[in-house]
């Protein structure tokens, strides 16, 4: 009996090319003040700081962990089961009966990754700001006065995903 291969050995092959994949994420452009928009988010994502508040007898330090959206997204659940989700979905949307369009498969991931990033900024990544940070912000008119990291929207603007 002869058995013949109807795409089965090509399907695999592109499930392994999708496999190897790297989606990279980054923000682009300059922030003003001498700093990029990547140097900033990176500086979010892994740099502590250390914050006084308050004047005089009433002065107190305050140690803030960093604000980290990529690993707060990439660590829920949300976010996992949406990814593959995404990829069941997008796999099966981009096959036709004999190859899986791999670019655009990538594409869907970066995107939805990007997207994830975005909503963990504008759903408030922890921890919260200081009360003279959102006075500050209040005064100069920005364009979320509560939310960590979203003053003009510069750098929430420039995060950026794709799919190698």
């Amino acid at each position: 009996m002869k058995v013949t291969d109807k795409g089965f050995k090509k399907f695999t092959s592109d499930l392994k090319k999708i496999g190897k994949m790297k989606l990279v994420l980054g923000a682009v452009g300059d922030h003003g003040n001498g700093i990029t928009n990547a140097e900033l988010l990176r500086d979010h994502e892994f740099i502590a700081v250390s914050r006084t508040e308050g004047r005089g007898k009433n002065k107190t330090r305050r140690f803030e962990p960093a604000r980290a959206p990529i690993r707060e997204t990439i660590r829920s659940e949300k976010f996992v089961s949406g990814m593959k989700n995404i990829f069941i979905g997008l796999t099966k949307s981009n096959f036709n009966g004999k190859e899986i369009n791999i670019k655009n498969v990538g594409e869907g991931m970066a995107s939805f990754l990007e997207n994830s990033v975005k909503e963990t900024i504008m759903n408030k990544v922890t921890p919260d700001i200081l009360e003279s940070t959102k006075k500050s912000k209040a005064r100069k008119k920005s364009m979320s006065s509560d939310t960590p990291l979203v003053d003009e929207g510069r750098m929430l603007r420039s995060i950026r995903a794709e799919a190698r």
